[in-house]
């Protein structure tokens, strides 16, 4: 089972280096893990922002939904 997170504050998967406020976007390699978005990815909806800076490991995400 897996869970969804549609508002609020919750653990995420990180792929790579992330820093604090950066927005995440789904990782193409790691299936249920986000990536730091690229300066050149604007059009991508982030699906949160990091909350504190990690690297290869979880990080707290602010999320919400958005249509």
């Amino acid at each position: 089972m897996v869970g969804i997170a549609l508002v609020g504050t919750v653990p995420v998967r990180i792929v790579g280096s992330v820093k604090k406020f950066d927005k995440l976007v789904p990782s193409k390699k790691v299936l249920g893990a986000a990536r730091a978005r690229k300066w050149y990815e604007f059009w991508k909806k982030p699906i949160g922002i990091a909350m504190n800076a990690s690297v290869d490991e979880m990080v707290e995400c602010v999320t919400r939904l958005e249509f």
